[in-house]
């Protein structure tokens, strides 16, 4: 699931510092996925920045030097391309498809995401043509502002780019296999539900508990598009414990 990732590692473990320089690498990748999604925010610097701090510090137990990281910086990268309602910053996505197919298999994640947003965005706008503005879009912003059209489109090339790997369709066929895998979802640890038993469980829901808190007395936005996307991810996130990085994103 991740070739290329693999060759980055060994490149950076044979020619500069050893198993150092992949910490560096991966601590890298982890910061830079925490700055580009704090980025699609619209919220005050200051709240963005305590907020990044604070998902970071929930984030801890699950970094590491893990090829999985890839995926998170590649989904902050998809949220920033979205966020834009410039055709031409939306035009980047299929090759950071390209290029995500080829270092990890979370690249599904991605689409996963551009779906959610089409179908949430199609709901809206159906909502909001039968019954006015009151189910409209009125407080949204960026991922709601793109073109439906083209973003159905632009998810149907980002799917067909990934195809364009060493293993073609055999690469989708095997992601399907580990997913469908019941020895890996019931044994491995990261795969289970999210547990209050762990530090990290604990620390997890705290975080959504002080999240819901903020949002109950701040929050007055009217955004439908990111609360389905903010949903979606959040039943992932409690489903499979390796997903709570990419809620926290």
């Amino acid at each position: 699931h991740a070739w290329l990732t693999d060759v980055i590692i060994g490149i950076v473990y044979e020619s500069w510092a050893g198993g150092f320089g992949v910490i560096l690498l991966f601590g890298a990748v982890a910061i830079g996925a925490w700055l580009i999604a704090a980025g699609t925010a619209s919220a005050p610097r200051y709240v963005r920045w305590l907020v990044t701090t604070l998902s970071v510090w929930v984030a801890l137990p699950y970094l590491g030097a893990r090829t999985q990281l890839v995926s998170w910086l590649g989904l902050a990268l998809l949220l920033r391309l979205l966020s834009h309602r410039t055709s031409f910053s939306q035009r980047w996505i299929p090759i950071l498809f390209l290029l995500w197919a080829n270092l990890h298999g979370g690249f599904v994640l991605g689409l996963v995401l551009m779906i959610v947003i089409a179908v949430a965005l199609w709901i809206a706008r159906l909502l909001h043509a039968e019954w006015g503005s009151r189910w409209g879009l009125v407080d949204e912003s960026g991922l709601a502002q793109t073109n439906l059209r083209g973003l159905v489109l632009l998810t149907g090339v980002s799917a067909l780019v990934t195809l364009a790997n060493p293993y073609g369709w055999r690469l989708h066929g095997e992601i399907v296999d580990s997913l469908a895998n019941q020895f890996m979802v019931e044994e491995l640890k990261e795969w289970q539900p999210l547990s209050l038993t762990t530090t990290a469980g604990r620390g997890y829901a705290l975080y959504l508990a002080a999240l819901g808190g903020a949002m109950c007395c701040w929050y007055r936005r009217y955004e439908p598009v990111r609360w389905v996307v903010w949903l979606v991810f959040l039943v992932f996130s409690l489903r499979h414990m390796r997903n709570v990085p990419v809620f926290l994103l």
